[in-house]
C-alpha cells in the first residue's frame, strides 16, 4: 500500500482479508486492494512494475486493466497474488474515503467498512 500512497494513490483492503479484519474468518492468501484512479495510472503503475517487489501476473496484463479495470499482480518473494480493483466510480471513492485503518503488526491498514464490502461483494455479483 506504500507503493500506491507514494504515488498518491488512496487504496483499501477488500474482500477476503478484510473480511476476516472485521470479525468474519476467511482462508484466503490473495490480497485484493482497491485503488482510486483512472486507467491511465493503473497502466503507469505497471509500466513501472520493474521498480516494485510486484509482476504482472501474466503478460499482456494492460489489456485487462484497460477493459476489466482489475491489475493482477504476484509479489515476487512470496508469490502472493495481489489484485488491484480499479476505483472509478464515485461509489468506490467513497468507500474508500470511509475506510478505516486496522493495525496489522506495525502498519495501519486502510480497511473497506462491513457494509461497503457487502455492496462491493453484490456488485461483484459472486457469493
Amino acid at each position: 500500500m506504500s507503493l500506491l500512497a507514494a504515488r498518491g494513490l488512496r487504496s483499501a483492503l477488500l474482500a477476503g482479508l478484510a473480511v476476516s479484519l472485521r470479525g468474519q474468518p476467511r482462508m484466503t492468501v490473495d490480497v485484493d486492494l482497491v485503488v482510486v484512479a483512472t486507467v491511465d495510472e493503473a497502466l503507469r503503475l505497471v509500466a513501472d512494475l520493474a521498480t516494485t517487489p510486484f509482476d504482472p501476473l501474466f503478460p499482456g496484463v494492460e489489456e485487462v486493466v484497460a477493459k476489466a479495470f482489475i491489475l493482477p499482480l504476484r509479489h515476487r518473494q512470496t508469490l502472493i497474488r495481489v489484485d488491484l480493483a480499479i476505483g472509478m466510480s464515485g461509489f468506490e471513492q467513497e468507500a474508500v474515503a470511509r475506510a478505516t485503518p486496522i493495525m496489522i503488526g506495525a502498519a495501519s491498514i486502510p480497511v473497506l467498512s462491513i457494509e461497503d464490502l457487502l455492496v462491493m461483494k453484490a456488485l461483484a455479483g459472486r457469493p
